[in-house]
Protein backbone atom coordinates (compact mmCIF):
# COMPACT_ATOMS: atom_id res chain seq x y z
CA UNK A 1 0.00 0.00 0.00
CA UNK A 2 1.05 3.79 -1.36
CA UNK A 3 1.39 6.08 1.78
CA UNK A 4 2.10 9.79 1.75
CA UNK A 5 3.22 12.25 4.28
CA UNK A 6 2.69 16.19 3.68
CA UNK A 7 6.25 17.98 5.75
CA UNK A 8 6.23 20.93 7.54
CA UNK A 9 5.72 23.56 4.15
CA UNK A 10 2.78 21.68 3.51
CA UNK A 11 4.30 19.51 0.44
CA UNK A 12 2.77 16.21 0.24
CA UNK A 13 5.22 13.37 -0.43
CA UNK A 14 4.90 9.25 -1.51
CA UNK A 15 6.65 7.40 1.22
CA UNK A 16 10.28 7.10 0.69
CA UNK A 17 10.88 4.58 3.63
CA UNK A 18 12.35 1.72 1.57
CA UNK A 19 14.53 4.49 -0.89
CA UNK A 20 18.34 4.67 -0.26
CA UNK A 21 19.84 8.61 0.29
CA UNK A 22 20.42 8.48 -3.72
CA UNK A 23 17.03 8.25 -4.58
CA UNK A 24 15.79 10.53 -1.91
CA UNK A 25 18.18 13.21 -2.60
CA UNK A 26 16.54 12.58 -6.42
CA UNK A 27 13.24 12.37 -5.20
CA UNK A 28 13.42 15.44 -3.80
CA UNK A 29 14.80 17.00 -7.02
CA UNK A 30 11.96 16.11 -8.86
CA UNK A 31 9.41 17.28 -6.20
CA UNK A 32 10.84 20.59 -6.15
CA UNK A 33 10.32 20.69 -10.09
CA UNK A 34 7.28 19.55 -9.93
CA UNK A 35 5.03 20.46 -6.42
CA UNK A 36 3.50 24.13 -6.93
CA UNK A 37 4.05 27.31 -5.12
CA UNK A 38 1.62 29.75 -4.54
CA UNK A 39 0.62 33.53 -3.48
CA UNK A 40 -2.88 34.92 -2.46
CA UNK A 41 -3.14 38.73 -3.60
CA UNK A 42 -6.50 40.57 -3.92
CA UNK A 43 -8.81 37.43 -3.42
CA UNK A 44 -6.70 35.36 -6.49
CA UNK A 45 -4.61 32.36 -6.13
CA UNK A 46 -1.45 32.60 -8.46
CA UNK A 47 0.42 29.05 -8.69
CA UNK A 48 3.41 28.75 -10.46
CA UNK A 49 5.32 25.66 -11.27
CA UNK A 50 9.36 25.57 -11.33
CA UNK A 51 9.11 23.51 -14.54
CA UNK A 52 10.46 23.87 -18.03
CA UNK A 53 7.95 22.92 -20.61
CA UNK A 54 9.27 21.16 -23.85
CA UNK A 55 6.90 18.57 -26.34
CA UNK A 56 8.86 16.04 -24.27
CA UNK A 57 8.55 16.87 -21.25
CA UNK A 58 5.42 19.76 -19.46
CA UNK A 59 2.75 20.32 -17.13
CA UNK A 60 -0.17 19.17 -18.53
CA UNK A 61 -2.58 20.61 -15.99
CA UNK A 62 -2.60 22.67 -12.72
CA UNK A 63 -5.76 21.48 -10.48
CA UNK A 64 -6.84 23.52 -7.72
CA UNK A 65 -9.37 21.24 -5.36
CA UNK A 66 -11.48 23.64 -2.66
CA UNK A 67 -13.89 22.80 -0.23
CA UNK A 68 -16.97 22.65 -2.49
CA UNK A 69 -15.67 22.07 -6.08
CA UNK A 70 -12.67 22.62 -8.40
CA UNK A 71 -10.36 24.08 -11.13
CA UNK A 72 -8.61 22.71 -13.82
CA UNK A 73 -6.33 24.51 -16.21
CA UNK A 74 -4.97 22.53 -19.06
CA UNK A 75 -1.77 23.46 -20.30
CA UNK A 76 -0.10 22.82 -23.69
CA UNK A 77 3.96 22.40 -24.09
CA UNK A 78 4.22 26.13 -25.09
CA UNK A 79 2.30 27.70 -21.90
CA UNK A 80 3.82 29.00 -19.34
CA UNK A 81 3.27 26.63 -16.00
CA UNK A 82 1.66 29.27 -14.32
CA UNK A 83 -2.04 30.43 -13.54
CA UNK A 84 -4.20 32.98 -11.72
CA UNK A 85 -7.53 31.40 -10.12
CA UNK A 86 -10.37 33.10 -8.04
CA UNK A 87 -9.27 32.29 -4.57
CA UNK A 88 -12.23 29.90 -2.57
CA UNK A 89 -9.96 29.45 0.92
CA UNK A 90 -8.27 26.43 1.48
CA UNK A 91 -7.51 23.14 -0.24
CA UNK A 92 -5.38 21.20 -2.53
CA UNK A 93 -3.05 22.40 -5.38
CA UNK A 94 -2.33 19.53 -7.83
CA UNK A 95 -0.01 19.16 -10.93
CA UNK A 96 0.43 17.13 -13.90
CA UNK A 97 3.68 16.19 -15.33
CA UNK A 98 2.98 13.90 -18.70
CA UNK A 99 6.19 12.03 -17.62
CA UNK A 100 6.78 11.79 -13.82
CA UNK A 101 2.52 12.14 -12.42
CA UNK A 102 1.05 13.87 -10.14
CA UNK A 103 2.38 16.50 -7.24
CA UNK A 104 0.69 17.99 -4.54
CA UNK A 105 0.39 21.18 -2.02
CA UNK A 106 -1.81 22.12 0.87
CA UNK A 107 -2.85 25.72 0.83
CA UNK A 108 -1.84 27.20 4.19
CA UNK A 109 -5.21 28.69 5.95
CA UNK A 110 -2.50 30.83 7.98
CA UNK A 111 -4.97 29.71 10.91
Amino acid sequence: MLKFYKNEEGIIYPSVELLDKEMMDVHKEINEKHTPEYEIKDNKIIVKVNHGMSDEHYITAIVYQFCDGFMTIKLNPTDKPEVELDYHGGGILYTICNIHGVYAKSIDLGI
